[in-house]
């Protein structure tokens, strides 16, 4: 009722000066009608001389399975779409197990030298194949990275990028390398394995120990390298794993 009480009353107000003016009842209307456009097209010019407010979006970035970073877009400040990650697979054969990975996403480095850091093979160094982002692998070897210490460029190496990690240790068993750490029993791609889990403010280490022979004599280790950006994410890194294949165990 008030929005149509307050409109009247307002016409009334402007219309009561003319209405002595209006020499007829017809002029009275028609003066009326006439001041009830006016108002009207006033109040559309008004209406569209508003521009709304440009919504300012926060600078955070989320990063994508493939490595690379989205931000906030529109006016609802929602991540822009991640890149579709195909379904391409390339297979890594190692001594007495496969497993398959997304070529898209990962570039495959043979030879890293890295040393153990669960006993009994303590400071040994191993070398591993390591799978790093696809989009880091032309800056290896180049001042171009930050690790560890905010804001200290440091040569990019394979050793220190987050990435999937697989290391053959021949000569000791899944029980020898898990001895003293919290290790919980689970199962990948249907193996008997162990898992280790460590972090601390968003970086971290997911490992997996499989036994490659019945006997236990010998053994796989499979490991996620996440840094604080969150890369490689979990999920990516359980299609890898899930994909391991031992030949002729079981």
């Amino acid at each position: 009722m008030k929005s149509i009480i307050l409109p009247l009353l307002l016409l009334l107000v402007i219309v009561l000066p003319f209405s002595a003016q209006a020499s007829t009842l017809e002029n009275l209307f028609q003066t009326i009608i006439s001041l009830q456009q006016q108002i009207i097209q006033l109040l559309t010019n008004q209406k569209s001389s508003v521009t709304p407010a440009k919504a300012v979006c926060t600078k955070e970035l989320k990063i994508c399975s493939d490595g690379t970073s989205v931000s906030r877009q529109g006016s609802k400040c929602e991540f822009a779409k991640c890149p579709e990650v195909s379904s391409n697979r390339s297979i890594y054969k190692g001594l007495g197990f496969q497993i398959k990975y997304p070529s898209d996403v990962f570039s495959l480095i043979s030879d890293v030298s890295v040393p153990e850091d669960l006993p009994p093979v303590n400071g040994k160094v191993y070398k591993r194949t390591k799978l790093i982002a696809k989009n880091h692998l032309s800056l290896l070897g180049k001042k171009e990275c930050f690790y560890g210490e905010m804001g200290k460029k440091e040569v990019c190496s394979a050793f220190k990028e987050s990435g999937i990690e697989i290391t053959t240790a021949f000569g000791y068993s899944v029980k020898e390398l898990i001895a003293g750490y919290p290790t919980k029993p689970t199962k990948i791609a249907g193996y008997a394995a162990y898992k280790y889990d460590a972090g601390v403010e968003g970086e971290g280490i997911e490992t997996y120990y499989i036994s490659l022979d019945r006997s236990d004599k010998n053994s796989l280790i499979i490991s996620r390298h996440y840094d604080i950006t969150g890369f490689p994410d979990k999920k990516i890194f359980e299609q890898v794993v899930s994909s391991l294949l031992i030949e002729g165990k079981y």
